[in-house]
């Protein structure tokens, strides 16, 4: 425990360092937030609700870099509650024209035992044609496990174990046209489970409980959705991505791959109102180990389910959304839809399709930060989410 609160509190000091700003404390319905406010403002215009969550500051004196940070509680059927804090870092290098490049540091830790932190960026070059990213993460997570097929995993019994995951990845993509992405990206992942209880021990039996390995990856996408305002946004993102995992590059015995195709719609109804459809789907190759098989649930998608409650080779998913601004900063959302999962031994058999469906309520900070709350419901199970920002 000691070990987990160290390393959580080393990342909060260093992200913070480097900030001059003057800090003010509101506690909020039980729950305290930081709000950050500039040292050096040339104006002082009317305060919107939540503006000073999620505020700007400049580093050093030089306007040339900003940062911003946000503190918000979290809550997730696996993760129960938890506080998140996000730090954004806007920068310019020298003689740099283009939209600025993007740091952001991250971290979590919640009551059930999980802790992680991560560092993203992404560069752009060529007035934004070109772009650079990079991620590198570690968390440690208590789980459920239920089964590795569905027939196990329909029944109401779990069992417990952690499953510790250090990732990193490089990312560059290309705009071929003014819509159209093309980019490759190698990745590093090592994913070991441990403590198991006597249940999921029965389940896992003698399955390999330690991957690690690099891989290679392509990325083809079609990008035109944009937003003009809360809630009010156009366009269809539709994005294919493949990996492939040599086996030299791991401790396995043969080569894996997998694919995944993700196709977002939105579209404006009546004053207010937002359409949204999600269809999404993954596929994980024969050899590839339970623990990077595809898992229903998140709280993304089929947002009703414990996240990997149910797992398998392959995933498909859909779901339709409605969302309505019902004032300046708040929106309340329902939701339906349905996806199964199967194996390599499997069809798509129809009988295991499995419902989702919900509604929810967002709260806006400001134009582009939401509280976001969900309550959603599936076969048998139902799942309650708090955080930020949409869900898709």
């Amino acid at each position: 425990m000691l070990r987990r609160v160290s390393i959580v509190a080393t990342i909060l000091i260093w992200a913070t360092l480097s900030l001059s700003a003057q800090q003010n404390k509101v506690v909020s319905n039980g729950n305290i937030e930081y709000r950050y406010t500039p040292t050096d403002q040339k104006s002082q215009s009317a305060v919107t609700f939540g503006q000073r969550l999620y505020n700007t500051t400049s580093i050093g004196g030089n306007r040339s870099a900003t940062a911003s940070f946000t503190v918000a509680p979290t809550y997730s059927v696996d993760r129960e509650w938890s506080l998140a804090v996000i730090g954004d870092i806007l920068y310019r290098t020298k003689n740099q024209t283009s939209r600025p490049h993007i740091l952001t540091i991250g971290a979590t830790a919640s009551l059930a035992g999980h802790y992680g932190a991560s560092v993203d960026g992404t560069n752009f070059f060529n007035r934004g044609k070109h772009r650079l990213s990079y991620h590198i993460g570690a968390q440690s997570t208590p789980l459920a496990l239920f089964g590795l097929n569905y027939t196990t995993s329909t029944l109401n019994h779990a069992g417990r174990y952690i499953e510790e995951v250090y990732a990193g990845a490089i990312r560059y993509t290309s705009s071929l046209a003014e819509k159209f992405l093309l980019g490759a990206y190698i990745d590093y992942r090592y994913d070991e489970a441990t403590d198991f209880d006597l249940y999921s021990s029965m389940v896992v039996g003698d399955k390999e409980t330690l991957f690690y390995g690099a891989g290679i990856g392509a990325i083809l996408g079609l990008r035109t959705s944009y937003e003009e305002e809360i809630n009010l946004r156009h366009g269809v993102d539709i994005t294919f991505d493949i990996l492939l995992r040599p086996q030299f590059s791991s401790n396995l015995d043969s080569d894996i791959w997998q694919i995944s195709g993700l196709f977002d719609y939105y579209q404006p109804l009546w004053r207010g109102a937002l359409m949204v459809v999600d269809l999404y789907g993954e596929h994980h190759s024969k050899g590839t180990p339970w623990l990077l098989l595809a898992k229903l649930g998140s709280d993304c998608r089929m947002r009703g389910y414990y996240p990997g409650r149910y797992n398998g080779n392959s995933l498909v998913s859909a779901q339709l959304e409605l969302r309505q601004r019902i004032a300046r900063f708040v929106v309340v959302t329902a939701w339906a839809g349905a996806g199964t999962i199967f194996s390599e031994y499997d069809r798509f058999d129809t009988s295991k399709i499995l419902p989702n469906y919900g509604a929810g309520l967002r709260l806006y900070l400001n134009a582009t930060t939401a509280l976001r709350l969900d309550v959603g419901f599936g076969k048998d199970c139902r799942n309650f989410i708090i955080g930020l920002n949409e869900a898709f």
